[in-house]
């Protein structure tokens, strides 16, 4: 989750003007995150000191990506660019929406077509306006859909009809519309899907592994999560039938028989099995028995786990090593982990409280802050507990 911040009205002619008159921060500074803060129902950036380093001018922020992050003036976020972390526009504000800035380039939308299109760092287009979704790029290529309705309700991918295929960052297809489904690349091979069943195609858009399967997870570690026989809701989505994981040939490796399966994270995997969740290794063994009503995988050298109707956490022994006492808990971070008890706060690999459980929400720590939340306010504490920026609107 992202500390994100609205508000506000004015024109893109003072957007321009306003941040290209912000002072220039010392090149040796350059590299150094900055986090987005908001004051008085605007927005600015601070160091991880607290010290503001970009004033409070925009009506709308998003964080620092990539050394880019997008801001707007306008009461109906129409006026989108993106600043340095000097302060500096290095992209017009122009867009009606804009999305972090990965592997180089942002999916952007333009109002008049109302369409989305791909920009690199200097905010000249790459792939121009033409698509009726947000370029969402994964191993060079994105998914996306050609004659199709965006759906007005929740449904599968968004869209009602047309065909998928994937463009390349040149805005061609490289593998052309043929399917009703396709999600992004992993490990060199993408699920889709064919007449209500699912395979994977690869970057040529062969289909190395022919649909056959009910649902399918992303390859991670040489395997991928497999659904048999599970039938279709309302809005296209699998429920029930069995998960097992296969291989990049597509065979079995670990058999059907689980209610829940999620992907390979460190030789581990979640799985559920008879109401119950543990953790399997690469050959479907268990490495922790199946024990727990809920799990997530191993971060920082912990998982949660979920005993009844609270969270603890546990080792790769599967030995729990913080109570399970929380109502709610996040995965560690930086040695930080969010949990709540109603509200939330940070504990440390101990399960020592760094901050009582006091907001009503905590982000995960990043570059050394957590991001919290009173009410609406919003501000950053330190890894002692102590605010480097208490909450502000």
């Amino acid at each position: 989750m992202l500390c994100q911040l609205s508000h506000g009205v004015t024109r893109v002619a003072v957007l321009a003007a306003l941040v290209l008159a912000s002072p220039v921060r010392p090149p040796e500074q350059a590299d150094e995150p900055l986090f987005l803060v908001r004051k008085d129902r605007r927005c600015g950036y601070i160091d991880k000191t607290g010290k503001v380093v970009i004033d409070f001018r925009f009506d709308y922020a998003r964080q620092f990506s990539e050394g880019l992050a997008a801001v707007s003036l306008g009461r109906h976020w129409t006026a989108w660019g993106y600043i340095d972390k000097a302060g500096r526009v290095v992209v017009e504000p122009r867009f009606e929406r804009a999305h972090f800035f990965r592997g180089g380039y942002a999916t952007v939308r333009v109002k008049a077509e109302e369409e989305w299109g791909l920009i690199d760092t200097t905010g000249t287009f790459v792939i121009e306006p033409r698509f009726a979704q947000p370029l969402e790029f994964s191993e060079g290529l994105a998914a996306v859909n050609v004659g199709g309705e965006p759906a007005k309700r929740f449904h599968l991918q968004g869209f009602h009809g047309g065909h998928w295929g994937y463009i390349n960052l040149k805005g061609e297809f490289a593998i052309e519309p043929q399917f009703d489904a396709a999600w992004e690349f992993s490990e060199g091979l993408a699920p889709v899907m064919l007449h209500g069943e699912r395979g994977y195609v690869d970057k040529t858009g062969e289909l190395v592994i022919e649909p056959r399967f009910t649902d399918l997870g992303p390859f991670s570690e040489g395997l991928a999560a497999a659904n048999v026989n599970a039938d279709l809701d309302k809005w296209g989505f699998p429920t029930g039938g069995k998960w097992g994981y296969i291989d990049r040939q597509g065979q079995w490796v670990v058999e059907p028989q689980f209610e829940e399966a999620r992907e390979f994270d460190d030789g581990l995997a979640v799985v559920k099995l008879e109401g119950r969740c543990g953790f399997i290794d690469r050959t479907g063994a268990f490495a922790i028995e199946p024990q727990f009503d809920d799990a997530r995988a191993f971060r920082e050298g912990l998982a949660r786990v979920k005993i009844g109707h609270r969270w603890g956490f546990i080792d790769r022994s599967g030995k729990l090593v913080i109570e399970a006492r929380y109502t709610g808990a996040g995965d560690f971070a930086e040695g930080m982990a969010p949990v709540s008890l109603e509200e939330w706060g940070y504990i440390d690999r101990t399960g020592k409280a760094i901050t009582p459980c006091m907001f009503r929400r905590a982000e995960p720590f990043r570059d050394g802050l957590g991001c919290v939340w009173i009410g609406i306010k919003s501000g950053y504490v330190d890894k002692t507990g102590a605010y480097v920026w208490e909450p502000t609107q």
